[in-house]
């Protein structure tokens, strides 16, 4: 199968445009008729500045055989990205302090998977991927530094998943992932108006890791699953900082380490009263090392911080009666920061509490008509955007 897309936005950039005045300056409606700066009410830009757009195409191909014992797949995709974005950083009025941000960005990526085609109890699958990714970033900063990035990243892993049927409803699973990674960067960096280059250069960094999976599920009967499992993950480093700021010391080329995390996660699945009722439980344990976050600081750098999350969900629908569904999901969330600046403190983005509840009812008016109703309510307890914690930062 071959599938392909393009998308084009020319809709501007991500704060809304300025009014002109047809004699000039900003618009007064009261004295004369008002018209959108950048010729279009659709499109928006900063201030002066032109609008921003957003552009991209991919295309993949999927090619399956079936080789008797043997199914052989091949994943092929290719993509192109180009967007241009204006952000004032002092959200004042006037023309303000823009950031000019371009990037341009590609990716390739080939996958190889060979899977099990025969009866038994064990099945599996396993195969080889390559992906490769380059990005030019063209920005300034402050008006005052002109930064030119391009990064190539080359991704290469081989996997394989195996799952076995020991009696009637339980089987165990075992998977394994090799992956390596190799992240080049070219960065130059200068004064916007002339003077001598602030940052030339080159730098390069590899790395290796090894993920896995361990899992048991036991149908107990057709509509009561339970289940448990252990996994490993694993995100290549970053480098550390995009831009450079004319009010800190500049960051050159440091990269962070890489991310991983460990997860323990057990839970019911089931189906009661001849299907009406689905109730699903889950608890898990997850510890992050390294995760990558942006730092809310000037110059916004990428850093590698631990952190600890322990949590319950529950999901449940109903079906009472026909045309008739009741459901609703509660999230409990346990977040800890374990190293840095805030540790002991809750992450930001972690509410402790997110719950819903809704009905619906359809019917049918006629062949081709139906009527229905739905309510929602959505609840998330209150949480912070800042890592600090401070109190002006909740929501």
């Amino acid at each position: 199968s071959y599938v392909a897309d393009i998308s084009n936005d020319d809709s501007g950039s991500t704060i809304p445009t300025r009014i002109a005045s047809p004699t000039g300056g900003t618009c007064a409606p009261a004295v004369a008729e008002c018209s959108p700066l950048f010729g279009s009410p659709y499109k928006s830009g900063i201030n002066t500045f032109g609008a921003g757009y957003a552009r991209s195409w991919g295309q993949s191909l999927r090619v399956e055989y079936d080789a008797g014992p043997v199914v052989i797949k091949s994943i092929s995709a290719y993509r192109e990205l180009k967007g241009l974005d204006v952000v004032d950083q002092t959200r004042l009025p006037g023309q303000g302090v823009l950031l000019n941000d371009l990037k341009k960005q590609d990716q390739l990526s080939q996958e190889l998977q060979l899977t099990s085609n025969t009866e038994g109890p064990l099945g599996w699958v396993a195969g080889l991927v390559y992906f490769r990714e380059a990005i030019e970033h063209d920005a300034n900063l402050y008006t005052t530094h002109q930064v030119d990035d391009y990064l190539v990243s080359n991704s290469y892993a081989a996997f394989a998943n195996l799952n076995l049927e020991l009696i009637d409803g339980l089987h165990v699973e075992a998977g394994g992932r090799v992956s390596k990674e190799r992240r080049i960067i070219d960065r130059v960096v200068t004064p916007i108006g002339g003077g001598a280059t602030l940052i030339s250069g080159k730098e390069a960094f590899s790395e290796s890791k090894f993920t896995y999976k361990l899992g048991v599920d036991y149908a107990i009967t057709p509509t009561l699953m339970v289940y448990a499992s252990h996994s490993t993950g694993y995100r290549p480093g970053s480098f550390a900082s995009t831009y450079a700021s004319p009010r800190v010391p500049e960051v050159v080329f440091g990269h962070t380490g890489s991310e991983t995390a460990k997860n323990n996660e057990t839970g019911v699945k089931s189906e009661w009263f001849g299907r009406r009722l689905r109730l699903n439980l889950a608890a898990f344990d997850t510890t992050y090392k390294n995760m990558q976050t942006q730092s809310t600081a000037i110059p916004y750098n990428v850093t590698a911080t631990d952190f600890k999350f322990k949590g319950v969900e529950v999901e449940l629908e109903a079906r009472p009666v026909r045309g008739l569904s009741l459901f609703g999901s509660l999230g409990y969330l346990d977040a800890e920061t374990l190293s840095g600046a805030n540790a002991g403190k809750r992450p930001r983005l972690t509410p402790e509490i997110q719950f819903s509840v809704g009905a619906e009812y359809r019917a049918a008016i006629s062949s081709d008509a139906e009527f229905f109703l739905n309510v929602n309510n959505v609840h998330t307890s209150t949480y912070t955007t800042d890592p600090s914690n401070v109190s002006f930062a909740t929501q």
